[in-house]
């Protein structure tokens, strides 16, 4: 419909349809536009009052009274923008322009979140889909130095050579190696504070991670199995809860054991478990966790200050490695190399840093 059939429709010869009529009808049909109600559904007084003005542009445009429903015709007139303009011509008083023009605007709307509104969440998945994959390629643009790593087809592999912290300066960082070669395996981490235990956790949970979504890593090579990654780094405890934090980590420790018996596959990092308990309960709970993980044919990597954790190798030689990280004492001043090594922990600090702090031992 254009412009002049609108004009001509506003001021055609019936005088019970004015242009005043016209848009008080109008605004009253534009609520039922927008409440998206089918026309048979309406109440029969605001049929009537639909088919009123339908019946106006009908007989004007010479239309069958089968060929379009009233909400069609009402629309093809009200939401044409050509109209909009016609309506500062006519001759409606200010208030009624004013509260037209708004339905005009509701109904546009309204009308648009019907069309589209079942997509809005499509488009916004391949919104942030999108800025995942620019987050990505920012990234590796970030780093040149950076390599993809080998992707493995078999539960479960990880080895790699030089793997750098990401976050770590390029100066400062020193880079170590990780070798992974079948299921069950488990390397046990000790040595002595401040030597390096959790930054290489850390090194090698960042690199798996960004291996798996498709980013490159900090390394020279690596060769990975996209097994989901469970930690248990920084359990914390909860007031509004009302957990502590040893019964904390005893749930998720619980977790990765539920979904191990379940037959998920995992890649599993561990920092110092059970840290909330007595010595002698936590070396009775960290061997019985570290065998019951390799009896379920679990892959990962544990960092431990406890040195009897070690002698597992020697239990299970097939299925954990123990390394090390050395704190080294010379001329009565503490250094550290951050180099990964075989072997258990030889060298302890506490005592050391407490005299060196003050504190008699």
């Amino acid at each position: 419909m254009n412009v002049g059939q609108f004009n001509n429709i506003l001021s055609c010869g019936c005088a019970s349809w004015n242009a005043h009529r016209l848009v008080n009808e109008y605004v009253k049909i534009a609520w039922m536009v927008n409440d998206t109600v089918p026309f048979k559904n309406l109440p029969w007084d605001n049929q009537v009052r639909i088919l009123r003005v339908t019946s106006v542009i009908r007989a004007y445009l010479g239309l069958e009274s089968c060929m379009f429903e009233p909400f069609d015709i009402i629309g093809s007139v009200f939401l044409n923008s050509e109209n909009k303009d016609v309506l500062s011509h006519s001759e409606f008083s200010n208030a009624d322009l004013t509260l037209l023009k708004q339905k005009l605007c509701q109904t546009t709307e309204e009308k648009w979140k019907m069309e589209h509104g079942e997509d809005t969440e499509r488009w916004f998945e391949a919104l942030a889909l999108f800025d995942a994959y620019c987050s990505l390629g920012g990234f590796a643009f970030n780093h040149p130095e950076y390599i993809y790593p080998e992707i493995a087809d078999v539960y479960f592999k990880m080895e790699g050579k030089a793997l750098g912290h990401p976050l770590l300066r390029r100066d400062i960082c020193v880079k170590n190696d990780i070798e992974i070669r079948k299921s069950p395996w488990f390397l046990i981490i000790t040595g002595a504070n401040m030597a390096g235990k959790s930054t290489y956790l850390r090194t090698i949970g960042v690199n798996y991670l960004l291996g798996c979504i498709g980013a490159p890593v900090c390394a020279a090579s690596l060769t990975l199995y996209p097994a989901r990654m469970v930690t248990s780094l920084r359990t914390s405890d909860s007031l509004a809860s009302n957990e502590s934090y040893f019964f904390a980590e005893l749930k998720r420790l619980k977790m990765i054991i539920d979904r191990l018996q379940q037959g998920e596959q995992l890649f599993i990092i561990l920092d110092e478990i059970l840290k909330g308990t007595n010595s002698i309960d936590k070396q009775k709970g960290s061997l019985a966790l570290m065998k019951q993980l390799v009896a379920n044919q679990a892959c990962g990597i544990i960092a431990t200050h406890d040195l009897a954790l070690g002698e597992l190798e020697k239990e299970f030689p097939n299925q954990i490695k123990n390394y090390r990280f050395e704190a080294d004492i010379q001329d009565n001043e503490l250094t550290f190399s951050y180099q990964l090594r075989e072997g258990i922990a030889q060298n302890m600090n506490a005592c050391f840093l407490m005299k060196k702090m003050g504190i008699t031992v």
